[in-house]
Formats: C-alpha cells, sequence, structure tokens
C-alpha cells in the first residue's frame, strides 16, 4: 500500500491524477528550520520526519514531501488562513504578489 505521510491536498490530486492507490497518513512534525539550516536540507529533513512518522507495514511505500518558498534564500513560512498581507509583503519589496 502507498501511504501519503501530508495532509497537502494538492499533493494528494497528483496522486489521484497519476492513478494511484493510497491513504493519508498525515505525519505530526515540528517543521521549525533548525538554526543555519539551508531550504534544501530543511525540506529533505522534513520528508523523511513525516515518512518515518507514520505508522506502516513492511511491505508500505510511505511518501514523505515537503515544500517550502524561499526568498532570497530566507524560508517563509507555511500559509495562514486568512493570510496576513503586510507580513508576507513586507519581506520581498519590489516582488508581485497574486
Amino acid at each position: 500500500m502507498l501511504i501519503l505521510a501530508s495532509q497537502s491536498p494538492r499533493r494528494a490530486e497528483i496522486l489521484k491524477q497519476a492513478g494511484f492507490d493510497f491513504v493519508i497518513r498525515p505525519a505530526a512534525v515540528d517543521e521549525t528550520p533548525l538554526a543555519g539550516e539551508t531550504p534544501q536540507a530543511h525540506v529533505e529533513r522534513l520528508a523523511r520526519a513525516k515518512a518515518l512518522a507514520v505508522q506502516a507495514g513492511a511491505e508500505d511505500i510511505v511518501l514523505g514531501a515537503d515544500t517550502v518558498v524561499v526568498i532570497d534564500g530566507r524560508i517563509l513560512g507555511k500559509p495562514r488562513m486568512p493570510p496576513t498581507p503586510p507580513a508576507c509583503c513586507n519581506c520581498c519589496p519590489g516582488v508581485s504578489m497574486k
């Protein structure tokens, strides 16, 4: 069985469109970046941690994934609902936001 260790609707949709049968088991992982951690190291660490955090059998395949938005080498936080435009716009002057 393929297990998606993520609650991302987009990842689930991609797997569905690709024709995969899978179950969703979101992993509870602290997503705070470590001091000095590069964006690439951050997402790799989180993907691995998520995959290892879910219950799986010996024959299961677990897919852990993470995505971050990076501007000028700085990891932006996860979006909040509702969005807070002033906070996100101040980080990147001259960048058009939609």
